[in-house]
């Protein structure tokens, strides 16, 4: 397995981070042995949990495949600026990223993470519900992680749609630094505040992308000229007779 590109995602990539923060390590790989490139070893993604924190992985292929379908936390790999590690490889497809992305796709795709994020918002839809999430829950009615994942996935759309940057530092995009506030002073935001914000923010989703200004879809020819270009120098080099 060869690292192509790494940083910190969550809170730290989203400028929300405190002194409190996990450091969450996020990363592209691509695979150096012939049983895992086209053999019977698939591994698309590795992900390790430790002590609150996790590292989480993904193989090139699964990740342009990802892509096509708008997951967000591929988009923010494919457009981030801030690096732990990268390699020439990635800026090669950081290059070619408008190719890579599907407009349609994307909003449909943060429409539904938003109506899950909503209910989680609200205490509507449980799931796993952690000790945090229930903690705030009772404390303040709402919870306030889920808020701010919402109301950024939001601004994520609504700037994506009108100038094609899928953005990161989602700080820098909060005029108002609302989220940070939210995540640091959730006590200060009653439950009809929050179901406010909640209206405003998907309707200033949903008025990004019908009035959007800028639209692009997923080329797979380009996707695969990616794996082409990154997996044959490898396949190239291995001995044949000592494929295991």
């Amino acid at each position: 397995m060869r690292i192509l590109a790494k940083y910190y995602g969550g809170s730290h990539s989203y400028g929300l981070n405190t002194p409190m923060s996990d450091l969450d390590e996020r990363y592209l790989f691509i695979h150096e042995e012939v049983s895992k490139i086209f053999g019977l070893e698939r591994h698309d993604h590795r992900c390790r949990q430790s002590n609150g924190e996790d590292t989480f992985g993904w193989e090139l292929r699964h990740f342009l495949y990802l892509l096509k379908s708008g997951n967000t936390m591929c988009l923010e790999m494919l457009f981030n600026d801030k690096w732990v590690e990268i390699s020439e490889e990635f800026k090669y497809i950081q290059a070619l990223r408008v190719k890579l992305v599907d407009s349609h796709k994307l909003f449909k795709c943060l429409s539904g993470y938003c109506y899950s994020e909503k209910r989680l918002v609200l205490g509507e839809r449980t799931g796993l519900l952690g000790s945090k999430r229930k903690e705030a829950l009772d404390k303040f009615g709402y919870s306030y992680k889920n808020l701010v994942q919402y109301m950024r996935l939001c601004i994520c759309g609504e700037v994506f749609f009108q100038t094609g940057i899928f953005p990161v530092n989602i700080r820098e995009y909060d005029k108002n630094d609302v989220l940070f506030k939210i995540k640091n002073n959730p006590q200060n935001y009653k439950i009809d505040k929050v179901n406010e914000l909640l209206v405003e923010y998907e309707n200033r989703l949903n008025v990004s992308y019908n009035s959007i200004k800028v639209i692009y879809y997923y080329d797979s020819n380009t996707a695969n000229k990616i794996c082409y270009d990154l997996y044959m120098p490898i396949l190239n080099s291995v001995d044949k007779n000592k494929i295991i």
